[in-house]
């Protein structure tokens, strides 16, 4: 495929957003925009490192693009990267978007590229401020079913695999909004972690 794709790089680029653009914007679309992240896009990217640039840009207001900029350059960006590249307020959006609808829901918007963002985000070495910081703003916005799906979604893994640093991070913030102390999960956490967040807040959450 690579000789093909190296002679006409326009032509693919143009192809692949004419492709996506025909897919229908919910979950139904997320195996052929996998399909598409992991082939010809891919390849795309390793021959001319400019259309990454044109990806992230129509990435960043549309679920489809962001799908394929996960899964085409989780390789070549950290999840760091990968949020400030798609917006803060977009991977937010996503990830509300995602949290809405329960899991067999066949019109859930293809948003599961925000799922994966903050999974990387709240597992990556040295991100636990930025990915709390995102925690924090998506828990100010969600309504109560997307509360529950975040508490005991993402952040519960996150609280469960959190330094000395991480938790001391959390907890005055956890002491200071009953809210977000509502949303947080301790049942599955490390005793001492759930000790220390029980006691910051001054019951189970």
């Amino acid at each position: 495929m690579r000789p093909h794709v190296a002679s006409d790089v326009a032509g693919w680029w143009d192809a692949v957003v004419a492709l996506v653009r025909e897919l229908p914007d919910d979950r139904s679309a997320e195996p052929r925009l996998h399909d598409v992240a992991a082939g010809p896009l891919r390849v795309l990217i390793d021959v001319d490192d400019g259309v990454r640039f044109k990806l992230l840009g129509l990435a960043r207001d549309d679920d489809r693009f962001a799908s394929l900029a996960a899964g085409a350059l989780s390789s070549r960006m950290n999840a760091r990267e990968m949020v400030r590249a798609l917006g803060y307020a977009h991977t937010i959006d996503g990830y509300l978007r995602h949290c809405s609808f329960d899991a067999g829901d066949a019109s859930r918007p293809a948003s599961f590229w925000a799922w994966q963002v903050m999974d990387q985000l709240a597992n990556e070495k040295g991100a636990a401020p930025t990915a709390w910081q995102l925690f924090k703003e998506a828990l100010r916005r969600a309504d109560a079913h997307q509360s529950t799906a975040i508490g005991t979604g993402l952040l519960e893994d996150f609280l469960r695999a959190a330094d000395e640093d991480a938790i001391e991070m959390v907890l005055p913030d956890l002491r200071a909004n009953r809210r977000l102390a509502a949303a947080v999960c301790i049942y599955h956490l490390p005793e001492e972690h759930a000790e220390r967040i029980w006691r910051a807040v001054g019951r189970r959450p």
